[in-house]
């Protein structure tokens, strides 16, 4: 039994992203149904869902953007009763059959959403999964495997450090060179004076005795002869002995 139609302006559907569960829209098949549909042809009723308050588009994205382009201001449509997530789940099973084909993002982009949603992922099965989205199981298996890897990767929130008993409470942080009162360096920002090296402190002294090390392998020289030796009177006496 064929569903009744019913008249909607076009303003009055809503596009919902999130019953959309293609990847992305494609405008090259947009401008095209919208040449098709300016040269009359016709094109099946689209399906929407009924809150109580809007319609929101569950199969025909393509057809009502074309539509619009189009100039078109009234269609006609499937009415049924749900929300943007009945929506949604009924976009997985359309365009199987007929439309744009879907390609290997639009079916990656299904899978996911009812993997990573908390009641169909456990409501259903992997095969009635795949079924409902006209993929193969094993693709089902393989993205699922893949979401639980991601979510055993993710690091857990850090925790907030807490101060410990020895670190002071200040708003300053400690950077080298300043250590808190139980440290052994100044709490002073100015530049500590470092002690000179052992061997440099020790220099002085080692010129010292190099050089009076020096001073005593030099050799002595001979002491001069003594004046008296030398003197006049010494060489005269016999010349007195003489004269006498």
């Amino acid at each position: 039994m064929k569903q009744a139609l019913t008249k909607l302006a076009l303003n009055d559907i809503v596009f919902d992203l999130r019953a959309q569960s293609r990847a992305a829209m494609n405008e090259n098949t947009v401008e095209e149904y919208c040449g098709l549909m300016r040269e009359g042809v016709k094109f099946p009723p689209s399906t929407v869902f009924y809150d109580g308050t809007e319609y929101r588009v569950g199969d025909g994205f393509h057809r009502l953007a074309a539509m619009k382009m189009a100039g078109i201001e009234e269609t006609e449509c499937k009415v049924k009763p749900g929300t943007w997530r009945d929506a949604l789940f009924f976009s997985l099973k359309s365009n199987q059959q007929h439309g744009l084909p879907r390609n290997n993002a639009d079916k990656r982009k299904m899978v996911e959403l009812i993997l990573q949603d908390p009641e169909w992922s456990v409501k259903y099965s992997g095969r009635k999964l795949a079924k409902r989205c006209g993929v193969i199981h094993t693709l089902v298996q393989n993205i699922k495997k893949e979401i639980e890897g991601t979510s055993l990767m993710e690091p857990a929130e850090p925790d907030a450090i807490q101060p410990s008993p020895a670190e002071p409470l200040g708003s300053e942080a400690v950077v080298p060179g300043e250590m808190t009162s139980e440290g052994n360096e100044p709490l002073s920002t100015a530049p500590v004076q470092t002690a000179p090296e052992e061997d440099s402190a020790k220099g002085g002294d080692l010129t010292e005795l190099d050089s009076k090390s020096n001073e005593q392998d030099q050799p002595v020289s001979p002491a001069p002869e003594s004046v008296t030796d030398l003197s006049p009177e010494a060489d005269s006496a016999p010349d007195r002995r003489r004269g006498r």
